[in-house]
């Protein structure tokens, strides 16, 4: 997939966590469209991938920013398990060694779905 700039919205069930996906060649086309669609001021660090969680006065979103690159399928993964602590964190979801079922069908949801975007 090439492409200059896209985005894939998605929601968790359960927990309605709004979650925005950007895709493009430079990270700089994904934090110029974050920062237009959600009026932020997020800056490009550079990396191949960031993960945000941020609020408005209407809501807390999550947003995952990829670049194009041979390791994208792991990088979906790495980023998918920021966004789950995110979640749980911010639901309330304690997490341990004892009690960490919600994150891990959260991670689940999250990848199945971005790969599911990038395939189409």
């Amino acid at each position: 997939m090439k492409a200059k700039h896209i985005r894939y919205d998605l929601t968790v069930p359960l927990y309605g966590s709004a979650i925005s996906i950007y895709i493009a060649d430079d990270m700089s086309d994904n934090i110029n469209a974050i920062n237009k669609d959600f009026n932020l001021s997020a800056t490009n660090d550079n990396s191949q991938a960031k993960s945000m969680q941020f609020s408005n006065d209407k809501e807390t979103r999550f947003a995952m920013l990829f670049t194009e690159h041979e390791n994208l399928v792991q990088v979906i993964s790495h980023e998918s398990l920021h966004i789950s602590w995110y979640i749980c964190e911010y639901v309330g979801i304690g997490l341990s060694p004892k009690n960490h079922e919600a994150q891990a069908y959260i991670l689940e949801h999250i990848v199945s779905k971005v790969n599911s975007f990038l395939i189409e």
